[in-house]
């Protein structure tokens, strides 16, 4: 463990200084330490983003549940992507989150788990390019 911790410090330099403000939001995962608000949190409590999505007012969002977890702790390892086909199937819309600076799982390698999913309609995706999210502030 302590050869790889050492070789993630040195290819991360000082990208993975909690002490550095990057482009990444890094957290090291190896620690117990507190961790930074993710910075999706924005997003989901943002009022403006909530309107724009019809999110229930009454819907509360709150970060690492401790019931969630410990419901859903022995799924975290699992693929769904067959669950989302299904809803795709389905025309049940689907939101995918993927940061786009997000280092444990980049935008690229979600792209390439949606393409790699199954979906029937998956040519139709591809071909609708993307678009920035953004919010007046």
């Amino acid at each position: 463990f302590s050869e790889v911790a050492a070789l993630f410090d040195e290819i991360m330099g000082p990208l993975g200084d909690p002490k550095v403000d990057g482009v990444y939001d890094l957290a090291d995962y190896r620690t117990n330490a507190p961790q930074p608000t993710p910075a999706y949190e924005f997003w989901v409590t943002e009022e403006s983003f909530r309107n724009a999505f019809g999110i229930d007012p009454s819907v509360v969002y709150t970060d690492c549940s401790g019931p969630v977890y410990d419901n859903f702790q022995y799924d975290i390892g699992q693929s769904y992507a067959k669950n989302v086909t299904y809803l795709l199937e389905q025309n049940i819309p689907v939101l995918i989150y993927s940061g786009q600076d997000d280092l444990i799982v980049p935008t690229p390698g979600t792209r390439a788990w949606v393409g790699n999913m199954g979906w029937s309609q998956i040519h139709n995706f591809e071909l609708a390019g993307t678009k920035p999210f953004l919010l007046d502030n």
